[in-house]
């Protein structure tokens, strides 16, 4: 979240300054003074930066722990050096211990700023993201709800971080499969956005890509169809971000295309994708779009499972032809299904001067397996 990080640049800052007037201040004999725990500051600093998390992590804890022996260090500092540390043992998958540090860090800024404060949306966000992790959605949407109340309220208004939460909400929503909800969460994220006085089309985009996302969740095919369209128009495709929800964006219109039965209008994103992978690494061929193959009664009633490997050549349209079976276990049950399944999947053609061309002998594994 772009506001949320803005944020804690400015948090940093209070750190960075209420230190140096310190500067000159010593712990006990043997302990650390300020200028050790400034010192492990910007070496975080600099390490998550620089990107490199294992660093950021050392760096973090080492802040933490030092200012552990400096009674002199103000609470909010240390609020901050607890947050720091949460955040990079979340990111490096340590979800418990991330929660007690976060709970400290949350629990210190409600100590020295209350229990509305601006301060206490980043920790509750973070907070929000280890329940998410852990699969504990609601726990995450509480959390949510939280910072949005304090972040409703805030002078100045906060438009772009008010429509990020409301996006992480729209997401979590979707994973407790509560469409109606998703689909609030997301109209109001847009709504948010439009009070931004510059348009932000990146976020924008991302806005509309959800919108369609919480559509084809509900199998609402065609009525995610215009907003994902209007996300593919907005998204640069030079840019990371936008390059990923291109891809994500097109992946989504052909499979409801092909849902709908209209292939023809899928093939434009097929090719789209070729060019979009081109160059960058996507050498092995995975398909856009997988028709699920029907169980053989025969097989089913029998509780037979198995696969079949098929192989076929993608057209220059990202279509399947020539399908043939290279091999099947057992022999004699879903050859069949798979084929006919086959000839239904759709991919990204190679890309060659410009102009997709067809692909020879791309494989396929089809599993079969019955429903415990």
């Amino acid at each position: 979240m772009a506001s949320s990080t803005g944020y804690k640049r400015r948090m940093a800052g209070v750190l960075v300054a209420s230190l140096w007037l310190l500067g000159g201040v010593v712990g006990p004999a043997g302990a650390a003074d300020t200028g050790e725990v400034m010192a492990a500051y910007k070496a975080y600093m600099a390490a998550y930066q620089a990107g490199d998390a294992e660093q950021a992590l050392a760096e973090a804890e080492r802040a933490y722990r030092l200012a552990e022996q400096v009674p002199q260090v103000p609470d909010r500092n240390r609020a901050v050096l607890a947050f720091n540390y949460g955040k990079m043992l979340r990111l490096m998958g340590e979800q418990d211990a991330a929660e007690a540090k976060l709970s400290e860090s949350l629990d210190r800024f409600e100590a020295v700023a209350g229990k509305r404060a601006m301060e206490i949306v980043d920790p509750l966000i973070e907070l929000a993201l280890v329940e998410a992790a852990r699969d504990k959605h609601m726990r995450a949407i509480r959390m949510y709800q939280r910072a949005l109340r304090i972040v409703g309220k805030s002078e100045p208004p906060q438009p772009v971080l008010e429509s990020d939460i409301r996006m992480e909400l729209s997401r979590l929503y979707i994973r407790a499969r509560d469409a109606a909800r998703a689909r609030g969460e997301a109209r109001a994220a847009e709504r948010a956005l439009a009070r931004l006085d510059t348009p932000d089309p990146l976020r924008q985009g991302v806005i509309a890509f959800q919108k369609g996302y919480v559509e084809m969740s509900a199998s609402r095919h065609r009525k995610a169809i215009p907003h994902l369209e209007e996300s593919v128009r907005l998204m640069d495709a030079s840019t990371a971000d936008g390059h990923t929800f291109q891809l994500r964006a097109r992946s989504f219109l052909i499979h409801a295309f092909e849902e709908l039965g209209r292939s023809d209008e899928a093939t434009e994103h097929c090719i789209a994708i070729g060019h979009l992978k081109q160059g960058r690494g996507d050498a092995e061929q995975e398909p856009l779009f997988k028709l699920t193959p029907s169980y053989p009664p025969v097989a089913a009633s029998g509780g037979v499972e198995g696969y079949v490997i098929v192989e076929f050549d993608v057209t220059a349209s990202g279509q399947t032809e020539n399908v043939r079976v290279v091999e099947a276990d057992p022999e004699g049950y879903f050859e069949r299904s798979a084929t006919e399944a086959a000839a239904r999947f759709r991919y990204a053609p190679a890309i060659e001067h410009g102009q997709p061309v067809p692909i020879p002998g791309v494989q396929n594994l089809i599993t079969y397996r019955l429903e415990r």
